[in-house]
């Protein structure tokens, strides 16, 4: 062979080497351990869970993210003053913010218990952990207000303006 073309042959062998790497790196960062594929049929179940009656709501965790599109930046900014508007009357109930970007692990952890798939995401959860309910993706304030209604009970019940 001529040494042109030695090099040639070396380079691409190279260059398909590195895509199989990367192809490979990117398929395990967006494929969760351990997880099968799974029919579309079946998703709308598991990104809504039912709720579970085990314990009464004692906090909060909040996901979000800083980067993407304008509408998800825009669905993340409307979420973000929904829920501060409502927190105003749950003093008491810890909310713990997290950004998927910079908190990512921790964020993963959340979504992954909860089985939710799209931001922005509130996950409701019990005094021991465990996970009760979740409201993902565009929600309104009335939407909020009767999932910790529901799970706060009658006496946390907020006094609504449309009702007025």
């Amino acid at each position: 062979m001529k040494p042109k073309r030695k090099k040639w042959l070396k380079l691409v062998l190279l260059g398909i080497s590195a895509f199989v790497v990367v192809v490979v790196c990117f398929s395990q960062d967006y494929t969760p351990a351990g997880e099968k594929e799974e029919d579309t049929s079946s998703q709308s179940e598991q990104e809504n869970p039912p709720p579970q009656a085990a314990g009464r709501l004692d906090h909060l965790v909040f996901i979000t993210t800083s980067q993407g599109c304008k509408c998800t930046l825009e669905r993340n900014r409307k979420a973000k003053e929904i829920l501060d508007q409502i927190l105003k009357d749950f003093p008491l109930l810890l909310v713990k913010r997290l950004d998927f970007v910079f908190q990512r692990d921790e964020a993963v952890s959340h979504l992954e218990k909860a089985r939710v798939r799209l931001l922005p995401a509130l996950l409701l959860y019990d005094s021991a952990g465990s996970f009760l309910d979740s409201i993902t993706g565009f929600f309104t304030s009335a939407t909020v207000k009767e999932k910790l209604e529901h799970h706060l009970g009658k006496k946390a019940k907020i006094p609504r303006e449309a009702d007025e």
